[in-house]
């Protein structure tokens, strides 16, 4: 069976035009758009808004080799205006109104919440968030290798950078690149630190200085406010897909519970008990479905210890987590993960 299409919001797409032009003026090369408008295909979105990755990434390769900029995917999204960016907004928003709490959307929340909101708003990369003691690492692994290009991994980078280091008190310890340097632009007027090249990985390291253990109410108004956004731009998506969403959105906040799903979707316990029955399910298959996914995931693909997984799939206690696996699989983590290889 053939992979669905990658593709990319066209509202991504329009603030990186308008971050073209902005290049392009302050380079001097606006006499260079005529020659841009012949070569690139126009776009076409769907009825969800959406144009194709491949369409994207091919314009963008023809934009990089008539301005002849190795940092061109940097530069271009370093001049994008935030306000512009619907993910931006929502969550300036937020902080907003917990500042005038007295208090600020954790810098884990708010990372957690970009990762999975980036990850299916842009197709270019799937984001994989790892949590380690005082930092969160954010691995950004391209959907599409053979397309997607560095210009596209670097302007990713630095979209996420901007809104984390925008909205908290984070700051980017270390930052991998898996391509190699290609030129001799500073990086650092963009990232503060120089990046890492030809690296394993495409990552990003940021310190965790108020990361939150639990979901308060500034977490489930943030996390309700991301929903919101999510729901307008895909309307179609099913009661049962959106109760998923969100149970990874916050299981390493802890137990995920009906009432914290029902808060952030806006709607009553018995409301999403009645729309997952008739979508024949229900809470605990569906927790129990991330858990085993997730598990999955991060002890065979993420080569994560088993000490680590108890925190990531919201237990209170290893012991308790352990006896948990050993049920879903009539074996232990380690036993799994020997067998996976």
């Amino acid at each position: 069976m053939s992979e669905p299409q990658r593709t990319i919001q066209y509202s991504t797409v329009s603030a990186n035009l308008e971050g073209l032009l902005k290049l392009l003026q302050s380079d001097n090369k606006l006499h260079l758009l005529p020659e841009i408008q012949k070569q690139i295909s126009e776009y076409q979105p769907d009825d969800e808004d959406r144009v194709p990755l491949s369409q994207v990434s091919k314009n963008i390769q023809i934009i990089a080799n008539l301005i002849d900029d190795e940092s061109f995917g940097c530069k271009v999204v370093n001049a994008i205006d935030l306000n512009h960016i619907p993910l931006f907004s929502t969550l300036s928003q937020c902080q907003l109104i917990t500042e005038q709490q007295g208090a600020n959307i954790p810098v884990n929340v708010l990372i957690t919440l970009i990762a999975r909101y980036f990850s299916v708003i842009t197709e270019v990369v799937n984001l994989e968030v790892n949590f380690y003691d005082k930092s969160i690492e954010l691995v950004l692994n391209p959907t599409l290798p053979g397309e997607v290009s560095h210009h596209q991994i670097e302007g990713a980078a630095v979209g996420i950078y901007r809104i984390i280091c925008s909205l908290s008190a984070s700051s980017l310890n270390k930052i991998q690149f898996s391509h190699g340097l290609a030129n001799n632009f500073d990086y650092k007027t963009i990232f503060k630190v120089g990046p890492e090249f030809s690296s394993l990985k495409n990552s990003m390291i940021f310190s965790c200085i108020d990361a939150a253990d639990n979901m308060n109410q500034q977490t489930l108004y943030t996390a309700s406010s991301i929903q919101r956004l999510f729901d307008q731009q895909f309307p179609e998506t099913n009661d049962r897909s959106r109760c998923q969403h969100i149970i990874q959105s916050i299981l390493s906040f802890g137990e995920p519970t009906r009432e914290n799903v029902s808060d952030i979707m806006n709607i009553s316990v018995s409301t999403l008990q009645r729309k997952l029955k008739s979508q024949n399910t229900n809470f605990k298959e569906l927790l129990l479905s991330v858990r085993k996914d997730t598990a999955h995931d991060l002890l065979v693909n993420n080569k994560r210890s088993p000490s680590e997984l108890a925190f990531l799939l919201g237990y209170q206690s290893s012991s308790q987590f352990f006896k948990a696996f050993k049920t879903w699989f009539n074996m232990t983590p380690s036993e799994y993960k020997s067998a996976n290889k």
